[in-house]
């Protein structure tokens, strides 16, 4: 746990901020498990392979921080300030970063298994060869984001916009994609020739030879699109609604991850 020495480090962080006439004092390598630190002043901050375990981040202004190997695993880092951090390599297992803003950090290789990034902006990050696995990413921003060879195995991604973003052979076995926008998104060479999206009213596997099956029903997309609303409530009484709306996400879907396998 941090130690009264750790958090004199902290204090003394926050002082040098206001005035910066002292060398600046060095946090790296630092044991601050658990503390209390919401809306602390930390811009700037070397806290490259600090212990972070449980802290309370809530608020904190980490701009432009140093955070490299940093341990941040269960961390509530809500509301806090990550823009511009370099967070290469941290463990940000099952970390609270709900509604975080994360504009130009650099998160290449982080362990972000279990966290909750729910309506996170990722957009134009890097990151290629993150741990994503069971990854709350519902809503997320993740245009233009390069996912290159991330693990994003049961990632809960629903209604995610994931518009041009690259996911050349990344693993997206398992992950909910329901309603996400995979307009233009890259995905060649991906880890997976279908893509099953779990949670609605019917389960839809998508195929990377142009194939869609909803529910028992596998036709081609192009048979999909063409279908009159009479074939449709003919498959279930039920369908022609859940149609209407679930038809544009699922034909882009299918087309993004036919067209990469061209």
């Amino acid at each position: 746990m941090a130690n009264k020495k750790s958090l004199d480090l902290i204090q003394k962080y926050s002082e040098w901020l206001k005035n910066q006439t002292d060398e600046k004092p060095d946090l790296s390598e630092t044991d601050l498990r658990g503390p209390d630190l919401s809306e602390t002043d930390l811009r700037g901050a070397d806290l490259s392979e600090t212990d972070l375990r449980g802290a309370d981040l809530r608020w904190v202004d980490l701009t432009g921080a140093d955070l490299t190997g940093a341990d941040l695993s269960e961390t509530d880092l809500r509301g806090a300030d990550l823009r511009g951090a370099d967070l290469r390599g941290a463990n940000l297992r099952w970390a609270n970063l709900h509604w975080v803003d994360l504009s130009d950090a650099n998160l290449r290789g982080a362990d972000l298994r279990g966290a909750d990034l729910r309506g996170a902006n990722l957009s134009e990050r890097d990151l290629r060869g993150a741990d994503l696995r069971g990854a709350q990413l519902r809503g997320a921003d993740l245009r233009w984001v390069d996912l290159t060879g991330a693990d994003l195995t049961g990632a809960d991604l629903r209604g995610a916009n994931l518009s041009k973003a690259n996911l050349s052979e990344a693993d997206l076995r398992g992950a909910n994609l329901r309603g996400a926008n995979l307009s233009k998104a890259n995905l060649r060479g991906n880890k997976t020739k279908f893509l099953r999206i779990d949670g609605s009213l019917w389960d839809i596997c998508l195929y990377s030879d142009g194939l869609i099956q909803i529910g028992c029903e596998m036709h081609d997309a192009s048979e999909w699109e063409s279908f009159s609303n009479k074939a449709i409530i003919k498959m279930d009484h039920q369908a022609i609604s859940w149609w209407r709306k679930n038809k544009k996400w699922i034909l882009a879907a299918s087309a993004a991850l036919t067209d990469n396998e061209n």
